[in-house]
């Protein structure tokens, strides 16, 4: 039981074809990973600009700032 190629064009065809498979699981798989990390550090946003030890003026944590809208909507003084 097996694959029998007789030919070196067989040989590479059958490479390409594995290599075809290979790379489609490693983008499928690796693009679930990156989802799950990046939600996970998303929700952990919050938690990790309240210990930031640079903080805005009145107290507000830096990545907290950039990350909400009200950063986008300041007008200066």
């Amino acid at each position: 039981m097996g694959i029998t190629v007789t030919s070196t064009i067989g040989i590479l065809l059958w490479a390409l074809a594995l290599n075809g498979v290979f790379n489609a699981l490693h983008v499928f798989l690796s693009s679930i990973i990156a989802i799950v990390l990046f939600r996970a550090t998303a929700k952990r946003l919050p938690s990790l600009a309240e210990k930031s030890w640079f903080r805005l003026k009145a107290g507000e944590p830096l990545l907290w700032h950039i990350a909400s809208k009200e950063h986008f909507k300041r007008e200066s003084p």
